[in-house]
């Protein structure tokens, strides 16, 4: 983790202070290799400090994080921007990432103090577990990161099936959006509070819940024509809700393959779920058809395949 803020903060001071392209690209870069060792290690240490049960609370609270950091990040910007100057972004970025830092520094002997020192044989036990769970390993990380995609294909195409389509202004699509983002966060609370169903049984109930819903926002899209503006926001609020439910189970059930290869795990998970991010994104703009049709036909496979995909889960 300290290695991790060291990189980020190192790539925002290039890009803070580049004076060429070429530097502020390299800069970017390096904040993204910096930023992505913090998701990893966040979900990994969660692992080592807690058992099943706070494990599962843990998970909740971070994809919250998660959820929230996006939502608020471009509004935060637009105002540093302009009253201060698109420079002033980067600035608050570098006093975020010290203090981060001190953060860090002031939990990191309770945090020493909780966690196992690393086994010796991390390498072949992570092996060992490659080669006797790698089934379900990569059907967990697929089935996710299907439903991962589902947030991005809204996010691609939302401008342009919410907000021209209807005619909206800037701030009522960010109102909308933000509904969307709530939606996320009190499934990720509701998870919590069940606690009592089993994990697997969460992720492939809300797989099988998204499906439907996608199958009936779909054939309301054909049927009509085109759906109206409440009938695509309440589709989205309520998979949001589901995909709330079902994106901290998916990392719980990842992290329980094992402790030792947490690290291992926890980085698993990232790119599954970026991998199934970039193809929700990319997916739904190869269609010719209109944006709320588009985003029926491809929300409807990605949510089908992540149900398909969940038969080859095993606990």
């Amino acid at each position: 983790m300290l290695y991790g803020l060291l990189v980020f903060m190192a790539g925002t001071a290039m890009v803070t202070l580049a004076d060429k392209e070429s530097t502020f690209l390299i800069g970017r870069i390096i904040q993204g290799l910096g930023g992505g060792v913090g998701v990893s290690v966040s979900r990994g240490l969660s692992r080592q400090l807690f058992n099943e049960k706070q494990l599962n609370v843990s998970l909740s609270i971070t994809n919250i994080a998660f959820a929230i950091a996006p939502a608020i990040a471009p509004l935060v910007g637009t105002l540093i921007g302009e009253y201060f100057g698109v420079s002033a972004i980067f600035y608050f970025i570098l006093m975020m990432g010290l203090i981060a830092l001190l953060l860090l520094f002031s939990v990191g002997s309770t945090i020493n103090q909780y966690t196992s020192p690393n086994s010796a044989n991390v390498l072949s036990d992570t092996l060992a577990l490659i080669k006797n769970s790698i089934v379900n390993i990569v059907s967990v990380g697929i089935a996710s990161g299907l439903l991962y995609g589902v947030v991005f294909c809204f996010i691609t195409i939302a401008p342009s099936m919410v907000m021209q389509q209807f005619g909206l202004s800037k701030t009522m699509f960010s109102i909308y959006s933000l509904f969307a983002t709530l939606c996320f966060v009190v499934g990720s609370l509701t998870n919590i509070r069940l606690a009592a169903i089993a994990t697997i049984t969460k992720f492939k109930l809300s797989s099988i819940f998204i499906l439907g819903l996608s199958l009936l926002f779909c054939l309301v899209t054909i049927g009509t024509g085109d759906a109206e503006l409440i009938a695509i926001l309440i589709y989205c609020y309520i998979a949001f809700f589901f995909i709330g439910i079902a994106m901290p189970c998916s990392v719980t059930m990842m992290l329980g393959f094992s402790k030792t290869s947490a690290g291992f795990l926890a980085a698993l998970t990232g790119f599954f779920h970026l991998t199934g991010a970039a193809a929700g994104a990319y997916f739904v703009t190869l269609f010719t058809a209109g944006p709320t049709l588009s985003f029926s036909v491809t929300t409807m496979a990605l949510s089908m395949g992540s149900v398909v995909i969940c038969v080859f889960i095993r606990k």
